[in-house]
């Protein structure tokens, strides 16, 4: 990953995770939890549980904006629908 080379404090991840095996995507999860010690870490995903298993906060992005802002443990499915279902 040519983005680590320089060291940023910020890393912005777009669906890292499409197309990868199991495998590839378990050394890709654990890599990332070793990083987000000591960075801020963006993950966009479309993978609710993934993302619990990952972050500490979640953003709902509604129409390229953000809608709400969750506690990662605080985030249910249910939840996520209806914020989806209030509408712009």
């Amino acid at each position: 990953m040519r983005a680590l080379i320089h060291d940023p404090t910020i890393l912005l991840l777009d669906e890292p995770f499409s197309s990868l095996d199991v495998l590839s995507a378990n050394i890709l999860k654990e890599f990332i939890g070793n990083m987000r010690e000591n960075k801020t870490i963006v993950v966009s995903t479309h993978d609710i549980d993934l993302a619990k298993s990952l972050c500490d906060r979640e953003g709902i992005l509604v129409e390229g904006r953000m809608r709400k802002v969750f506690k990662s443990s605080d985030i249910t499915s249910a939840g996520v629908k209806a914020i989806f279902e209030m509408g712009p």
